[in-house]
C-alpha cells in the first residue's frame, strides 16, 4: 500500500499540470503594440502594451466624434468626445443656407470673399447652398435662382455642365444654368472650355459665354475667360 505521503504527492502533481499561465481571460487576439494596429483590432477586447493615445473617427458621428483609444492595464480602453455645436452632414442639404456647406461630414462656415481670387470679367462666383465658392462661370440665366425662366414661353431652364465642386443636384445656384428654346440636350455648355477668336484673348484661354438652343444643338459665343476643364464646347457663332 502506498503510504499517504506519496499519494499527497501524486495528487498535487496532477493539479499541477492541469494549470495554466494566469492571464487575463477578457483579452482576445495578439496584443496590440502601436497606434497603427489599433485600427485593424479584431475585438474591442483585445490585449495591448502601447503607451500612445489614438484617434479615430466616431463610427456613429464620424464628422463631430473622435474615439480616444488608450492601453489601460493591458486592455484597450474607448473615450468619446464630440466637438461642440458641431452638425454632422450628408450634403449642403443639411447644413444652414447661406452660412455652411458640407466638408467632409461636417458643417463649415461659408468661405469669406478674401479666400477666392477674384473672377475674370463678366463671370460670378457659382455659390454652393447659398454660399459663394471659389468657382467663376457666366452669370445663371435663371429667374431668381430657380429652375425657371421669365420671357418666352417657349424656353426651359437647362442645368449647366460648369457647376462648383460638391453640388447636390438640384441646388439651383450651383451651376451655370442657361435660358433656352426647348429640343437641345441637357446639360447647357455655358462656360465651357472653347477656341475663341477675340484679339484680346490666348486662344487656349476661352469659355463660352453665351448659348442658345438652334435646330436641336448648342451654339455658343466665346470670350476671354480661365479654363476649367470640366467641359470643351467647339461650336461658337
Amino acid at each position: 500500500m502506498r503510504s499517504t505521503a506519496a499519494l499527497a504527492a501524486g495528487i498535487t502533481a496532477a493539479l499541477a499540470a492541469c494549470i495554466t499561465t494566469d492571464q487575463d481571460v477578457l483579452s482576445v487576439g495578439v496584443p496590440l503594440t502601436a497606434c497603427s494596429e489599433v485600427a485593424m483590432r479584431t475585438s474591442d477586447n483585445q490585449a495591448c502594451s502601447f503607451t500612445d493615445v489614438c484617434a479615430e473617427p466616431d463610427p456613429t458621428d464620424p464628422g463631430c466624434c473622435q474615439t480616444f483609444v488608450s492601453c489601460q492595464a493591458g486592455l484597450l480602453q474607448f473615450d468619446r468626445y464630440c466637438t461642440t455645436d458641431c452638425q454632422a452632414c450628408r450634403d449642403d442639404s443639411q447644413c444652414v443656407a447661406g452660412r455652411q456647406i458640407c466638408d467632409g461630414n461636417t458643417c463649415v462656415a461659408c468661405r469669406g470673399p478674401a479666400e477666392c481670387p477674384p473672377c475674370d470679367p463678366g463671370l460670378v462666383p457659382l455659390t454652393r447652398n447659398g454660399c459663394a465658392t471659389c468657382q467663376c462661370a457666366p452669370p445663371s440665366e435663371c429667374t431668381d435662382g430657380t429652375m425657371s425662366c421669365d420671357g418666352s414661353p417657349t424656353s426651359i431652364c437647362y442645368p449647366g455642365m460648369v457647376c462648383a465642386p460638391g453640388c447636390v443636384p438640384g441646388d439651383p445656384g450651383c451651376c451655370a444654368n442657361v435660358c433656352a428654346e426647348r429640343g437641345c440636350p441637357s446639360p447647357a455648355p455655358l462656360g465651357c472650355d472653347t477656341i475663341c477668336t477675340d484679339p484680346g484673348c490666348d486662344p487656349g484661354n476661352c469659355i463660352t459665354t453665351a448659348c442658345e438652343c438652334v435646330g436641336a444643338r448648342w451654339e455658343c459665343t466665346g470670350s476671354c475667360g480661365t479654363p476649367t476643364g470640366m467641359c470643351f464646347q467647339p461650336v461658337v457663332r
